[in-house]
């Protein structure tokens, strides 16, 4: 896992990660994931989630092209750096041949028929252990809860949007070519028991969906900050890069910022941001859902439950006659929405007005080094509280690189870990052009 944060302000980006990479049980704290996109202008790049796309790590990727494609080349808006470093992903296929594309599809659909298998045998499972002792279930109760189980999945994806690029042609296309991989696999992960074409087809959809609607565990989170050649705020963009097939590159935007004269000052963080949330807000963001769960469900609708079945004792045994009783049913269910909405919006304006808008106010006047000390702090603090807490994996630690991008310095490191010993490697940086700092 990862931790990574953006503080930005009219001066400045402030760039920061962490070190933890997981390989299965393992974790490692040497991973780089902040880097300079482009030697000669001022944007930067993190990724987090994975390291690798198709196989390719993406600080290979990265740097091929900063010093291949981009190489001199500046743009007017940091936009145009965004679709020309995807652009060059979408094109590049000697990094990922199309064998390499169609293994990746089917190890995706592989895992995501795993999970629908493994989340029906839970269903089944839990059927059984509700059962009387006296009491059986056969092979048709079965199939029916696994149809209810991938009905229920199929229904809510269907729900999600296609990624931007998806069109019914593209859909169709993905169906005729990868038809045959996506049936084997639905044969094979389901061959325990007996389903209908109307279920196949679900598995079919749903197979397809892992990438036309972005639902994979293990994308590609990229960040790009910083400045265009005429660009006087910093922005900062953020998307997810799902997969390659037959050529074409799958990716979802996730969020676009703009420094501007009305919003002077953003904090984002990436992955696990739940410090850097309690930090802005006030309030650890799980403990927030938590009690607001614990008002709706223990308070509010039970509240409700209890008002109705009050009176329905009172109509069985006092005959009030011409009680509309679902009337009333109807109305506390409106009142209740009514009262957790008015709860959540108190809730979210005290937090914007007593938390986040002083905080806000403060980094949009800080000086670049403290935008860096800030971002540093905060990455920080999510590693202090995973390394202190007993129920959680350290997933985020190591050494933490940082990073300034302003209009006239450019991208600054402020901090940043080698693996080798610069003193050491004079050759490098003169390859590179560089100066060992101190020396």
């Amino acid at each position: 896992m990862t931790a990574e944060i953006a503080i930005m302000n009219k001066q400045a980006v402030a760039l920061a990660a962490d070190s933890a990479i997981t390989y299965g049980p393992k974790i490692y704290n040497s991973a780089n994931k902040l880097f300079v996109l482009s030697t000669k202008a001022p944007v930067g790049i993190m990724i987090y989630n994975n390291a690798e796309f198709l196989g390719v790590p993406w600080e290979t990727l990265i740097k091929y092209y900063r010093n291949n494609i981009l190489v001199d080349k500046r743009y007017d808006s940091l936009e145009n750096y965004v679709k020309d470093f995807l652009r060059f992903i979408q094109t590049s296929n000697e990094f990922f041949p199309l064998k390499i594309q169609r293994k990746e599809f089917e190890r995706n659909i592989y895992e995501k028929l795993t999970h629908i298998r493994k989340k029906a045998l839970q269903n089944i499972k839990e059927r059984f252990e509700a059962k009387k002792k006296d009491e059986s279930i056969d092979k048709s109760q079965i199939n029916q809860i696994i149809t209810e189980t991938i009905d229920e999945i199929h229904k809510y994806l269907s729900g999600l949007d296609n990624l931007p690029n998806v069109s019914k042609i593209v859909i169709a296309k993905i169906r005729t070519s990868y038809g045959k991989i996506i049936r084997d696999n639905i044969k094979s992960i389901f061959s325990f028991v007996r389903i209908s074409n109307t279920v196949k087809k679900q598995l079919e959809d749903i197979s397809i969906f892992v990438v036309t609607k972005g639902v994979v565990p293990d994308y590609s989170g990229i960040v790009i900050a910083g400045f265009g050649e005429k660009e006087i705020f910093p922005n900062l963009y953020c998307f997810h890069v799902i997969s390659k097939l037959n050529g074409r590159l799958f990716v979802e935007e996730v969020q676009s910022i703009n420094v501007n004269h009305d919003n002077a000052a953003f904090i984002r963080p990436f992955a696990q941001d739940e410090m850097p949330k309690t930090f802005m807000e006030g309030i650890d963001p799980t403990q927030r859902e938590h009690i607001m769960s614990t008002i709706q469900e223990n308070i509010l609708y039970n509240y409700n439950e209890s008002v109705i079945d009050f009176i329905s004792h009172e109509i069985s045994t006092k005959g009030i006659n011409n009680f509309n009783l679902k009337a009333l049913e109807n109305k506390l269910e409106a009142f209740t929405k009514d009262v957790n909405t008015e709860l959540e919006q108190d809730w979210q304006d005290y937090r914007q007005h007593e938390h986040v808008n002083p905080v806000m106010e403060a980094v949009g006047a800080l000086p670049i080094d403290e935008l860096a000390s800030m971002a540093e702090s905060l990455i920080n603090l999510t590693s202090l509280k995973r390394k202190m807490s007993l129920n959680q994996m350290e997933t985020v630690g190591g050494p933490i690189d940082v990073a300034v991008i302003s209009k006239e310095d450019g991208f600054i490191w402020i901090n940043r870990k080698h693996y080798f010993k610069p003193e050491l490697n004079y050759q490098y940086f003169a390859r590179k052009n560089l100066q060992i700092r101190g020396a």
